[in-house]
């Protein structure tokens, strides 16, 4: 489950990427993966923008990242929850008939 999460969040950083590209926001397929990376990443360092009519944009991209963290993060925290319940047998007791 673990590497469906990763390939999840891969493959929206390249669905961004290829979206900009699309729209010729970007000259190079690398450009727009890393701009598409650190913006979903929130990271933003800011040294590769949009063009100004375009920004609204990485807002979007932006929030988006958010979203899939916040998924991402509550797939991998109901994985380890089950696994920690089968390892030491916190099962919930059934209700009686």
């Amino acid at each position: 489950m673990p590497i469906v999460v990763f390939v999840a969040n891969v493959v929206g950083v390249w669905l961004w990427a290829v979206a900009f590209l699309w729209l010729d926001l970007f000259a190079t397929l690398e450009a727009a993966v890393y701009f598409s990376f650190a913006t979903l990443t929130t990271l933003g360092y800011g040294d590769v923008t949009l063009p100004k009519d375009w920004r609204v944009l990485s807002g979007i991209c932006a929030a988006n990242g958010l979203l899939l963290f916040g998924l991402s993060a509550a797939i991998l925290f109901e994985l380890f929850r089950r696994l920690h319940s089968r390892q030491f047998g916190d099962h919930e007791e059934d209700p009686p008939n």
